[in-house]
Protein backbone atom coordinates (compact mmCIF):
# COMPACT_ATOMS: atom_id res chain seq x y z
CA UNK A 1 0.00 0.00 0.00
CA UNK A 2 1.50 3.39 -1.06
CA UNK A 3 1.71 6.13 1.69
CA UNK A 4 -1.07 8.55 2.57
CA UNK A 5 -0.51 11.85 1.16
CA UNK A 6 -1.08 14.43 4.24
CA UNK A 7 -4.15 16.50 4.09
CA UNK A 8 -4.30 20.04 3.30
CA UNK A 9 -5.85 20.88 6.28
CA UNK A 10 -3.43 19.05 8.64
CA UNK A 11 -0.43 20.05 10.43
CA UNK A 12 3.03 19.15 9.81
CA UNK A 13 5.72 20.43 11.05
CA UNK A 14 6.89 20.63 14.73
CA UNK A 15 5.72 22.03 18.28
CA UNK A 16 7.23 22.90 20.80
CA UNK A 17 5.97 22.53 24.03
CA UNK A 18 7.29 24.82 26.93
CA UNK A 19 7.32 24.46 30.80
CA UNK A 20 4.17 26.52 31.85
CA UNK A 21 2.11 24.01 29.56
CA UNK A 22 2.01 26.56 26.22
CA UNK A 23 3.01 24.88 22.96
CA UNK A 24 3.95 27.14 20.09
CA UNK A 25 3.62 25.87 16.97
CA UNK A 26 6.36 26.13 14.16
CA UNK A 27 5.21 28.51 11.12
CA UNK A 28 6.61 28.85 7.50
CA UNK A 29 6.59 32.50 5.27
CA UNK A 30 5.15 34.25 8.09
CA UNK A 31 5.17 37.97 9.09
CA UNK A 32 7.08 38.67 12.45
CA UNK A 33 5.91 41.57 14.10
CA UNK A 34 8.80 40.85 16.42
CA UNK A 35 11.23 41.68 14.00
CA UNK A 36 8.71 43.77 11.46
CA UNK A 37 10.13 41.63 8.38
CA UNK A 38 8.92 39.09 6.23
CA UNK A 39 10.44 35.21 7.75
CA UNK A 40 11.19 31.29 6.60
CA UNK A 41 10.13 30.74 10.20
CA UNK A 42 9.43 31.51 13.49
CA UNK A 43 12.34 29.53 14.58
CA UNK A 44 13.92 32.64 16.38
CA UNK A 45 10.83 33.38 18.63
CA UNK A 46 11.51 29.46 20.45
CA UNK A 47 12.89 30.07 23.56
CA UNK A 48 15.06 27.07 24.41
CA UNK A 49 15.26 27.67 27.71
CA UNK A 50 11.63 26.95 28.69
CA UNK A 51 11.47 24.15 26.50
CA UNK A 52 10.61 20.56 28.02
CA UNK A 53 10.07 18.92 24.46
CA UNK A 54 9.84 18.93 20.86
CA UNK A 55 6.82 17.06 18.75
CA UNK A 56 7.63 16.53 14.91
CA UNK A 57 4.07 16.00 12.94
CA UNK A 58 2.95 15.01 9.60
CA UNK A 59 -0.04 15.66 8.32
CA UNK A 60 -1.69 15.74 12.05
CA UNK A 61 0.08 12.94 13.18
CA UNK A 62 2.57 12.63 15.61
CA UNK A 63 5.68 10.82 14.59
CA UNK A 64 8.07 11.41 17.44
CA UNK A 65 8.41 13.26 20.47
CA UNK A 66 11.57 13.90 22.28
CA UNK A 67 11.31 15.22 26.11
CA UNK A 68 13.65 16.31 29.15
CA UNK A 69 11.70 13.08 31.08
CA UNK A 70 13.54 10.71 28.30
CA UNK A 71 16.75 12.95 28.46
CA UNK A 72 16.57 14.66 31.64
CA UNK A 73 20.48 15.71 31.41
CA UNK A 74 19.24 18.02 28.03
CA UNK A 75 20.76 21.69 28.23
CA UNK A 76 19.11 24.71 26.44
CA UNK A 77 21.58 24.36 23.53
CA UNK A 78 21.43 20.85 23.22
CA UNK A 79 17.56 21.37 21.40
CA UNK A 80 18.03 20.75 17.25
CA UNK A 81 15.30 21.49 14.98
CA UNK A 82 15.81 22.32 11.18
CA UNK A 83 14.63 21.69 7.46
CA UNK A 84 15.95 19.62 4.63
CA UNK A 85 15.02 21.52 0.98
CA UNK A 86 16.40 23.22 -1.89
CA UNK A 87 15.26 26.57 -4.20
CA UNK A 88 13.36 25.20 -7.05
CA UNK A 89 14.56 27.31 -9.57
CA UNK A 90 11.87 27.32 -12.26
CA UNK A 91 9.06 28.00 -10.11
CA UNK A 92 11.32 29.55 -7.66
CA UNK A 93 9.47 28.40 -4.46
CA UNK A 94 11.68 26.54 -1.69
CA UNK A 95 10.92 23.16 -1.48
CA UNK A 96 11.05 21.39 1.66
CA UNK A 97 11.81 17.44 1.44
CA UNK A 98 11.97 16.88 5.09
CA UNK A 99 11.60 18.44 8.76
CA UNK A 100 13.61 17.20 11.54
CA UNK A 101 13.96 17.81 15.52
CA UNK A 102 17.06 15.84 17.60
CA UNK A 103 19.28 16.62 20.71
CA UNK A 104 22.95 16.87 20.84
CA UNK A 105 24.71 14.90 23.25
CA UNK A 106 28.17 15.05 24.27
CA UNK A 107 29.95 13.82 20.55
CA UNK A 108 26.83 12.93 18.38
CA UNK A 109 23.97 14.84 17.44
CA UNK A 110 20.56 12.37 17.34
CA UNK A 111 18.06 13.35 14.42
CA UNK A 112 14.84 12.39 13.74
CA UNK A 113 13.19 13.10 10.39
CA UNK A 114 9.79 13.19 8.66
CA UNK A 115 9.64 13.54 4.79
CA UNK A 116 7.50 15.83 3.54
CA UNK A 117 5.33 13.92 1.31
CA UNK A 118 5.78 10.44 2.21
CA UNK A 119 5.50 10.75 6.19
CA UNK A 120 8.30 8.22 6.45
CA UNK A 121 10.03 8.73 9.76
CA UNK A 122 14.47 8.33 9.71
CA UNK A 123 16.30 8.57 12.57
CA UNK A 124 19.92 9.73 11.80
CA UNK A 125 23.46 10.08 14.49
CA UNK A 126 25.34 12.32 13.24
CA UNK A 127 29.09 12.71 14.74
CA UNK A 128 30.21 16.31 16.01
Amino acid sequence: MPPREPEKNKFTGFLAHYKDGSVVKEKNHYYSSKLKKECATNWHEIDKSQLVSLELLWGGESKIKISIEEYPAIKPSDWFFSHYEYFDLKNRNVIVISRNIGISKKDHKQIYSVHEETGILKTEIRPL
